[in-house]
């Protein structure tokens, strides 16, 4: 790997904790810089909701499926890649037959032809790989532009998109800057086409609070095949929040 991907990998990674204080909270000790950054990315998501609008409405759903299976069909390289570090071999064989399926017969990954035969796509991500080392107690982080996570998964998140990331590794910058930031639209624009049919509730009163938790229980639910004890993970604080999402 050259210099230039080394820069860019410590780069992405050290943004996400410059400038933070530790708080008393320890789920959340870098609450401030959290705060401001979750307001930066609502900017940069009322930035991009016109092109996003005009994307979903121009562009067919076939092909918008077909951009996001392509880049679906690369990110299995990392899935083999964690699974493999996690000896997960059942499910590092299923992705590396995905891989080359849709690879070979689905024009480059544009069409699932493996998930027609059977293998379906399983996620994993290097976060999960350093959970499953020993790393398993992480301080909440919100990154810019990616949004929530620990910091053990923005770490595992600039090694998935970059080291483990068959378009990072393209010679032309201009091509791997145009791949990587079309992925980035393109997955926002899934995930807030999605949101669509989830309203927020209106009894909300911290909006923050609100997706600190459910993407705490959310990546739990994900990290830990035993059930989670909420009042225990979130605190005295979390006791009255008596919301049914969360049961």
């Amino acid at each position: 790997m050259n210099h230039y991907h080394w820069r860019v990998t410590a780069l992405l990674g050290l943004m996400t904790l410059s400038g933070c204080q530790q708080g008393e909270n320890h789920i959340d000790p870098y609450e401030d810089y959290n705060r401001g950054v979750f307001a930066f990315n609502e900017g940069v998501d009322n930035l991009l909701n016109p092109p996003m609008t005009v994307y979903q409405s121009v562009v067919p759903p076939p092909i918008r499926l077909g951009v996001a299976n392509f880049y679906a069909n690369l990110g299995e390289v990392s899935n083999i890649i964690n699974f493999s570090l996690q000896g997960r071999w059942p499910n590092t064989r299923d992705s590396t037959m995905r891989f080359l399926v849709n690879s070979s017969f689905g024009c480059g990954g544009i069409f699932d032809m493996a998930h027609n035969l059977g293998l379906v796509r399983k996620r994993t991500d290097f976060g999960e790989t350093m959970y499953r080392y020993g790393y398993t107690e992480s301080a909440f982080v919100v990154s810019p532009f990616f949004g929530p996570g620990t910091v053990r998964d923005a770490w595992g998140l600039t090694i998935d998109y970059t080291i483990f990331n068959p378009a990072f590794y393209l010679q032309n910058a201009a091509a791997r800057n145009d791949m990587l930031l079309v992925n980035y639209f393109q997955k926002k624009s899934n995930v807030a086409e999605y949101l669509k049919n989830f309203p927020e509730p209106a009894y909300i009163e911290d909006r923050y609070v609100f997706m600190r938790n459910a993407y705490l229980q959310y990546r739990s639910f994900q990290l830990n095949p035993e059930p989670t004890r909420w009042d225990d993970f979130y605190g005295e604080d979390f006791d009255d929040f008596d919301d049914p999402f969360f049961e």
